[in-house]
């Protein structure tokens, strides 16, 4: 009996390994936040659940999108929904939602199976069986405009997207550096390769890369659906909690 209360068999395991099942907060993805009881206590999913929402997480996450993330976390759906056809697009989302369930680092998924597809104006819904590790054999349903809900009554809205604030917008080097030249009287020689030139276009890299990657990365560690790490863990501290190291099922 594992310790969140289901039979975790000794032959499943993924990669010659057993299965590591954790629970884990459910998240609000609609309100960007951990979602609390009328008491304002966290509430958490069970291991199973957990795994259920970590592999809906993980087909809305576009692969190499999250600076968190290695490069292998997620899935490849912009490459899939760009095949030409719709034969080749359900094709490539087959490969590419099986491909980043299968890679789960816990070895929680058996197989992926049994995919369906309901096409609309403004996306698709993609259903498909899950086997889990500990013998759950299940129906998840994910809606890639418009979220996504488990079966069993474990319901998500969007995955969240972090969408950069209007006042940084136009803040790459170039346009910073045209600003600066502007700035400066027509006296001067502003040609590229002249002095001004070298002067200034240093700094508007530097400015860019503040304003295009330090303060968006500043901006999601206030908030925990964007926070990593040990920001993250100071998020989890203010409501109570702490991080656990990944245990196996016993």
């Amino acid at each position: 009996m594992g310790r969140n209360g289901f039979d975790v068999p000794a032959e499943a395991t993924g990669a010659g390994r057993a299965a590591a099942w954790g629970i884990s907060p459910r998240f609000d993805f609609e309100a960007g936040d951990i979602e609390l009881t009328g008491a304002g206590r966290v509430q958490m999913a069970d291991a199973r659940e957990s795994w259920l929402l970590w592999c809906v997480k993980t087909v809305l996450t576009e692969k190499g999108a999250c600076l968190a993330y290695s490069d292998n976390a997620g899935t490849s759906m912009r490459w899939a929904l760009e095949q030409d056809k719709r034969a080749a697009q359900q094709e490539a989302l087959i490969n590419a939602i099986t491909d980043a369930l299968m890679a789960d680092p816990a070895g929680r998924t058996l197989s992926v199976s049994g995919f369906e597809f309901d096409w609309a104006a403004d996306g698709v819904q993609v259903s498909f069986t899950l086997l889990g590790a500990d013998g759950y054999q299940g129906a998840v349903a994910v809606s890639l405009s418009d979220g996504a809900r488990l079966e069993e009554g474990c319901c998500m809205a969007d995955a969240a997207q972090f969408i950069r604030p209007d006042f940084l917008a136009q803040q790459d080097a170039d346009s910073i550096h045209a600003r600066m030249l502007a700035a400066i009287p027509d006296e001067f020689d502003k040609s590229e390769g002249g002095f001004v030139w070298d002067m200034t276009y240093p700094t508007a890299i530097e400015k860019a890369h503040a304003a295009q990657y330090l303060l968006p990365e500043a901006i999601k560690c206030m908030f925990p659906l964007w926070a990593s790490g040990e920001m993250l863990d100071m998020h989890a501290a203010n409501r109570g909690m702490r991080r656990r190291p990944a245990q196996c099922a016993e």
